[in-house]
């Protein structure tokens, strides 16, 4: 997965660790949400989060970002782009938006 700009600004240093390297290394997803789950609360937030949560939130960013599905997909590692269009059915707004758009032409 490549990393945007600011991410590799905001990086520790990873003391020789080579670009293949995991840069959070968690034996599995278990470990993961138990983590999160702590940064969850210390943030005092309400919400239930896991690791598929941050997956969800980086598709839909980038797809509304980018509206590029096919990207999105080989980001996200999906086998079936069917898959990866279930985040564009995320951006209902952005469709509503672009018809009411078509509202002043007619007037």
């Amino acid at each position: 997965m490549p990393l945007g700009r600011h991410a590799l600004e905001w990086m520790p240093e990873r003391n020789g660790a080579k670009d293949t390297d995991r840069i959070f290394p968690m034996p599995n997803a278990g470990a993961c949400n138990r983590a999160l789950k702590v940064m969850v609360k210390n943030a005092g937030l309400k919400k239930r989060v896991c690791y598929h949560t941050s997956r969800h939130t980086f598709a839909t960013l980038v797809m509304s970002a980018t509206k590029d599905v096919a990207t999105v997909s080989k980001l996200l590692n999906h086998s079936d782009i069917a898959t990866t269009q279930i985040y564009a059915e995320v951006l209902m707004d952005d469709k509503v938006a672009a018809v009411n758009k078509l509202h002043s032409v007619f007037l």
